[in-house]
């Protein structure tokens, strides 16, 4: 087994899928539609300066199984996070007091 490969056993890809990776989806996906593929790509080569230097279509197969477990896993956005019963301030400034609280709406 080479460095940096995944296997050298018969049906394995040989890709190694960076530890960074998904989390770094997770973030992306927080605001942004991951389903686009080349966007994700796009935002991640632009942002992160190591996968500048990976060859586009290992870099591009690694993506896509990495958005398949962002995907898998959920990305819950944090807006919709809340707990019933927590209240949660919609501003910050001493001038709006104003506060919500979450009903959750059982069925």
């Amino acid at each position: 087994m080479g460095r940096g490969k995944g296997g050298s056993g018969r049906g394995q890809t040989g890709y190694v899928l960076d530890r960074n990776l998904v989390p770094r989806i997770e973030n992306y996906a927080l605001n942004n539609d991951i389903t686009d593929v080349e966007d994700v790509i796009e935002f991640l080569r632009h942002n992160y300066k190591e996968y500048q230097r990976k060859q586009l279509s290992a870099f591009r197969t690694m993506t896509e199984r990495a958005i398949k477990v962002v995907q898998s896993r959920g990305v819950a956005k944090p807006e919709l996070q809340l707990q019933v019963g927590k209240v949660v301030s919609i501003y910050s400034d001493a001038f709006w007091p104003v506060q919500l609280q979450d009903r959750t709406i059982k069925t």
